[in-house]
């Protein structure tokens, strides 16, 4: 979100911090921009009962670093995990492709 506020602002990243965010202004502003196909959450609140868990989704599909793994448009309350051994050959792309994420995520 910060890369969004400071374009927005018309304030640039500064040099010194480091983000992987990049800003969805343009598309706020019904322009094509520069979407990711993917979004990484890690998700720790500290005020409540929540569990913490870190995922990964795109359009169709939620990963879990738990392995726990969803179809949105058939499971969007998250009932019945996929098997993930018995993937089509789009579910797995996605798998493949959320997994990696995760795992570039999973040294910070």
């Amino acid at each position: 979100i910060l890369p969004t506020l400071l374009e927005a602002a018309g304030v640039a990243v500064p040099d010194t911090f480091v983000t992987d965010g990049r800003s969805f202004l343009p598309q706020l502003q019904s322009k094509t921009g520069n979407p990711r196909e993917w979004i990484f959450c890690d998700y720790d609140p500290e005020w409540s009962n929540f569990v913490a868990r870190r995922y990964a989704q795109d359009k169709q599909y939620k990963l879990y670093e738990n392995g726990e793994f969803y179809h949105f448009p058939s499971d969007w309350q998250e009932k019945q995990p996929l098997d993930t051994l018995n993937l089509d050959e789009e579910a797995l792309a996605s798998y493949e492709k959320l997994k990696g994420v995760l795992e570039s995520f999973s040294e910070q």
